[in-house]
């Protein structure tokens, strides 16, 4: 009897297992291998050109190895490049929820994809750090005396500095790069054209 039941448990056993492994998600596992293999990466570190060029090598790899199995998951039946913008997208999503440091990763990207040619740098001394409105300002006066401010959007190198509302940079000198955006502010209502921090270095 006990040999009965020892085998009816190895059955169940078999199946459970077989029933997981069919059921495991193909994006789900792109996602932690692409995270697995971005983790050694410091944001704060590694240049836009180092996270793309890793970023570029293993989602090709996994794409190889694993292109049947992500269309299935996806419901596609070709694949062309709209078709793998979407699963990119995806596994994108995905890495959200297993790789903490995905996102500033994805935003030193972005920084290094951005037009280069429209980015200019400015130097100064911060005269004050203004903490109370939407985004984060910056203010910088050059040798003519001349305040301009900046605006903190998103991550860049250097911010790190300013984090917790710290006042203690006031007085520092900067060189500052930045380029110009345009948002629209509700409170406005109408578009303003706004300089938005990309690199700061301390002088």
């Amino acid at each position: 009897m006990k040999i009965k039941y020892h085998f009816l448990f190895l059955v169940l056993l078999t199946i459970t297992v077989n029933s997981f492994a069919q059921t495991k998600s193909a994006l789900d596992d792109a996602a932690q291998t692409v995270c697995d293999n971005l983790k050694d990466l410091d944001p704060q570190k590694a240049t836009g050109d180092e996270i793309k060029t890793r970023f570029q090598t293993i989602m090709l790899k996994v794409f190889a190895d694993h292109m049947h199995e992500l269309m299935s998951e996806m419901d596609m039946t070709e694949m062309n490049g709209e078709n793998g913008r979407k699963i990119g997208e995806e596994i994108g999503r995905r890495m959200l929820k297993v790789c903490p440091s995905y996102v500033m990763l994805a935003a030193k990207m972005d920084d290094n994809t951005a037009d280069d040619v429209s980015v200019s740098s400015s130097q100064g001394t911060i005269s004050k750090i203004n903490n109370t409105g939407d985004f984060v300002q910056i203010f910088i006066k050059d040798v003519s005396g001349r305040e301009t401010n900046y605006y903190w959007l998103k991550y860049f190198k250097g911010s790190e500095s300013f984090e917790n509302g710290s006042q203690s940079n006031i007085g520092k000198k900067i060189k500052i790069q930045w380029d110009e955006v345009e948002f629209y502010i509700p409170k406005a209502k109408g578009y303003y054209k706004l300089k938005e921090i990309k690199n700061v270095d301390f002088l």
